[in-house]
């Protein structure tokens, strides 16, 4: 659909500086190319983008707006995760590695029925593209490095009480050798805990259950961080952006790593269309 008048009002004007874009998944991308054009800032909910086209549209808009001095209008997903204490400790417990990482991310994201629009291949583009980016984005902060291929499968159920692209699990290789795996089931029970990291490197263990308490295995010791509540970066993401933009803090997430991110949820679909792993350029 085209955006409404106020929303070109908003573009036009040159007293707003940033846009947050928090409307439904098919309207992202075409919010975010019209904020790049317009010089702005953008802070876009998760996914940037439903489509292959799409992405190229936003990755063109933003490629054209750079300068001579490679700056350009900071666009950002709403990646909270990686924002977390909880990722900070982790990364800060792994900063001196020398081998590549081997990680687990396992999700119960709980039943959605399959007439829900975020199914919609139009207006949602299912829970692969809508919300598995999160974990893939949280991957490469983790172990600093993009995802290179993606080799994905998903169950073979009635797409009803079983909704097929809602229980699959995604191989993930990373340019530093690195390897991912998600698994993602929304046929769980939602008492359960919902999302669960394990991280193995250089002879030491991490892991992390639903942002509250993350454990540290090392030289055959154990510690723990606890948080009294579920910590998942949602305000230390926007109080990062707003001190971005504002030139007082360096990039924490870069639209390199958005743009892979993307890239990567998008080839899961090309791989369990085809049954191979896909490389992701």
């Amino acid at each position: 659909p085209e955006a409404a008048p106020p929303v070109q009002h908003m573009m036009d004007d040159p007293e707003i500086d940033v846009t947050v874009i928090l409307t439904p998944h098919s309207l992202h991308s075409k919010m975010v190319v019209e904020s790049i054009q317009c010089g702005k800032h953008v802070f876009v909910e998760k996914p940037l983008c439903v489509t292959s086209e799409q992405l190229l549209q936003v990755m063109e808009a933003y490629s054209g707006k750079v300068d001579s001095t490679g700056a350009c209008p900071y666009v950002m997903v709403g990646y909270n995760r990686r924002f977390s204490p909880h990722s900070a400790r982790i990364k800060e417990f792994f900063a001196s590695r020398k081998d590549p990482m081997v990680i687990s991310y396992r999700v119960n994201s709980g039943f959605v029925p399959v007439d829900h629009w975020v199914h919609s291949e139009e207006e949602g583009g299912g829970r692969i593209i809508g919300e598995i980016c999160h974990f893939v984005d949280l991957m490469q902060y983790f172990t600093r490095s993009n995802p290179c291929s993606v080799y994905a499968q998903r169950v073979s159920g009635n797409d009803k009480t079983c909704v097929n692209n809602d229980n699959v699990i995604l191989n993930i290789k990373f340019v530093d050798g690195s390897i991912g795996s998600i698994i993602y089931s929304a046929n769980g029970d939602r008492s359960f805990s919902r999302e669960r990291i394990e991280i193995f490197c250089d002879g030491k263990t991490a892991s992390s259950s639903d942002f509250r308490l993350t454990e540290f295995h090392s030289g055959g010791r154990k510690k723990r961080f606890r948080t009294w509540n579920q910590q998942m970066g949602y305000k230390e993401e926007l109080e990062y952006f707003f001190q971005h933009v504002k030139g007082e803090v360096s990039a924490e997430l870069t639209a390199e790593e958005i743009f892979y991110s993307t890239a990567t949820v998008l080839a899961a679909h090309k791989s369990i269309e085809q049954a191979i792993p896909v490389e992701i350029t």
